[in-house]
């Protein structure tokens, strides 16, 4: 790995520059957390809108397998999130993930178990809708989630085989 950041200095710059603050975040936030690296919640959250995106191909288009693993992944992210990350300023981030997510999540597991994709789209609009407002109550409101209408992965196939 060393000789590979060498080449990138040679190289390229802003390889190089790229490198260096990189190391430096994580540098920062194993040094906060005692020498682990501790995730941001931001990335929690970029990670979840793309599980968010995945889960609504899959099961609008009945893969619901592809939408069973999704709905999983989400809730363990925001179980992770909401364990890390106990407080949001003064509001308590884990309250605000558990009312807002734990019924919409639940009724995309029943809908997903159903193979109903009108019971998936009513329960993921849901979904949708509860980010939003816990976005609110956040104070990043202007962090709006909505439906997906197009997908950005042409590497990944959505309809079932």
């Amino acid at each position: 790995m060393r000789l590979a950041k060498v080449i990138a200095v040679l190289l390229c710059p802003a390889v190089a520059t790229a490198l260096a603050q990189g190391e430096a975040q994580a540098q920062d936030q194993r040094a906060q957390s005692g020498g682990a690296y501790l995730p941001k919640l931001g990335d929690f959250m970029g990670q979840t809108q793309l599980r968010h995106f995945k889960l609504w191909f899959a099961g609008s288009l009945g893969n619901w397998a592809l939408a069973k693993y999704e709905l999983g992944q989400i809730s363990d992210s925001f179980d992770t999130a909401a364990r890390l990350y106990p407080t949001l300023g003064v509001a308590s981030f884990a309250q605000l993930l558990k009312d807002g997510s734990s019924s919409p999540l639940a009724d995309i597991g029943k809908a997903i178990d159903a193979r109903s994709n009108q019971d998936f789209a009513q329960a993921f609009e849901r979904l949708t809708a509860a980010c939003d407002a816990c976005h609110k109550a956040a104070h990043v409101g202007f962090i709006r989630i909505r439906v997906p209408t197009s997908s950005p992965f042409t590497d990944q196939s959505f309809p079932p085989e």
